[in-house]
């Protein structure tokens, strides 16, 4: 056998063997150790029927879109935050007016997110209410993680 095809064969073998294992990564992984999505907990925890499902989507929609005006509006006053940074030590009303407009809005995200989760619990027969409790508690624990990151806050 010449010597140029051993080395062919070779890295054939080896670029087959590779692409097995890529593919058999890729394919059996089942999200490693990531929470299930809070959604899901939900619906499966609180046992919602068809019925409340569609409801619970619902409500989802709307303090989504509740959430996302906030957040636009937090993206904003951000901005005017930095734009005073940027011509120099910047006017301290300003700046204290924007702070201000920040835990304003915090405020309200927290009350947008409260008032979801009792209309949540709205929705819940009574006998779907003895598991709201630890439901709650295992969709705060994920929500409250935060995003990845360095300075993400490990919550248990």
């Amino acid at each position: 056998m010449k010597k140029e095809s051993f080395w062919k064969i070779l890295a054939t073998i080896l670029l087959v063997v590779n692409i097995g294992t890529l593919g058999f990564l890729v394919i059996n992984r089942k999200g490693g150790n990531m929470p299930p999505k809070p959604d899901k907990l939900i619906m499966e925890g609180l046992h919602l029927d068809e019925a409340q499902i569609e409801q619970f989507h619902q409500l989802k929609k709307v303090h989504r879109s509740g959430v996302d005006s906030l957040d636009e509006v937090e993206i904003q006053v951000r901005k005017c935050i930095f734009n005073e940074i940027q011509i120099g030590i910047g006017i301290d009303s300003i700046q204290n007016k924007n702070l201000q407009k920040l835990a304003e809005i915090r405020t309200q995200k927290d009350q947008t997110t409260l008032l979801h989760f009792k209309a949540l619990y709205k929705l819940c027969r009574e006998d779907q209410k003895a598991y709201y409790r630890n439901t709650i508690e295992e969709v705060a624990k994920i929500l409250m993680r935060g995003k990845p990151g360095p300075r993400a806050q490990k919550i248990d």
